[in-house]
């Protein structure tokens, strides 16, 4: 397949190591430079005055960034708010609910290792089962949501969904499952990490009791950036995981002041937005599908082996499947990854999942189609297979 042209205008637009090959921008992100020098004049300005901050212009600063990203998600900004990272949504959540003993929570085999966690601490304490769906990698939405379906009983009274998986790089039904689980009784968190900037996203047609994701993986905000949104019926219930000044007040309030900390990179979530609208929100998308496509098949052809996703069912990641005896644990995946940055001078993720090593391959808006060809010519000397 031929290479997709580099995005206009996006040339120039990072500041990256020019020694090192970025094709895992679905771990951390990566900010552009002008939200990066956004941020650093707020936070001097900050400095400059912190009462001024904390006491005048801060938390009406703090709120319009929230309002942005409630209208960026199509969210009712009262249930919309700000937080670090998704996994202090997660957990903001789960510390807030009420489950009893012998209520189930839900998951599937593609959740990310800290929800899970979430989840395991919540069952801990309430004293509820955690069952595991066991989700194929497919791109049919009836086998995917009939597959979480399979798992659910009468005592199935929450669940963590996620919209893109991490460490399989799928996108799921997520609205088709979130209905299908309303219908059932049960509530439900969307684990929507990688959402923003490379799917639709919208969280009224979504209805979901719970959302959150990041920003500043595929948004482009500055690092330790995300939102969390919460339906109406729980919002009295949903406190911070920080219980502050403000935790008397409503949902939206009392998660903007978060105590005494660097606010500036929450302050940088609408010039992240700012440059995917520059950019083009679905230009950007359309080029990250492509790169990572022609990516997997460069990296496949290269490994002899297949890769297990159809090409609509992934967006700005993909994953491509190890030889079977390349990797045989975790350890060894994560041992691949450090060996891959070093002797290929490229980043990417090495993940083991069911049992199996695969590389996920990130594509964003600075990324070009060389990347991809260096690391498939350089896998062979790693004697893989």
């Amino acid at each position: 397949m031929n290479p997709p042209p580099p995005l206009p205008g996006a040339a120039g637009l990072w500041h990256l190591d020019p020694k090192i090959s970025h094709l895992n921008n679905g771990s951390f992100g990566g900010t552009p430079t002008s939200v990066t020098e956004h941020q650093a004049v707020v936070r001097a300005r900050i400095d400059a005055d912190r009462d001024e901050f904390f006491r005048g212009w801060g938390l009406a600063a703090l709120d319009e960034q929230r309002l942005d990203a409630a209208a960026f998600c199509h969210a009712d900004p009262d249930g919309f708010v700000l937080v670090p990272n998704a996994s202090s949504g997660v957990t903001a959540v789960v510390r807030s609910l009420r489950l009893h003993p012998g209520d189930e929570i839900l998951i599937t085999n593609h959740t990310y290792s800290a929800v899970v966690h979430a989840a395991t601490e919540l069952a801990r304490t309430s004293g509820a089962s955690l069952v595991v769906a066991a989700v194929p990698m497919s791109a049919d939405d009836e086998v995917l949501t009939n597959a979480v379906l399979s798992a659910v009983t009468e005592r199935t009274k929450f669940a963590l969904i996620d919209h893109v998986t991490s460490s399989t790089a799928m996108i799921l039904p997520a609205q088709q499952i979130v209905s299908a689980l309303h219908d059932r009784g049960v509530a439900v968190l969307v684990d929507a990490a990688h959402a923003p900037g490379m799917v639709d996203v919208d969280l009224q047609g979504l209805s979901a009791d719970f959302w959150v994701a990041n920003f500043h993986k595929w948004a482009m905000s500055g690092l330790s950036a995300a939102g969390l949104y919460v339906g109406e019926k729980w919002r009295d219930q949903v406190r911070s995981t920080v219980i502050s000044v403000d935790d008397d007040k409503d949902l939206p309030t009392r998660f903007i002041y978060q105590g005494t900390q660097d606010y500036s990179s929450l302050l940088t979530v609408t010039a992240g937005f700012d440059v995917l609208r520059q950019l083009g929100e679905h230009a950007v998308r359309q080029h990250n599908h492509d790169l990572a496509d022609y990516g997997r098949h460069r990296v496949s052809a290269a490994l002899g082996t297949q890769s297990e996703l159809p090409v609509t069912n992934f967006g700005s990641m993909a994953i491509v499947p190890l030889p079977a005896a390349s990797v045989r644990s975790k350890a060894e995946a994560l041992a691949l990854q450090h060996r891959i940055r070093a002797d290929l001078a490229t980043q990417v993720a090495v993940v083991w999942w069911n049992e199996r090593g695969y590389i996920r391959l990130s594509a964003q808006a600075y990324n070009g189609a060389g990347e991809y060809e260096a690391l498939a010519a350089g896998l062979g000397s790693l004697g893989l297979w």
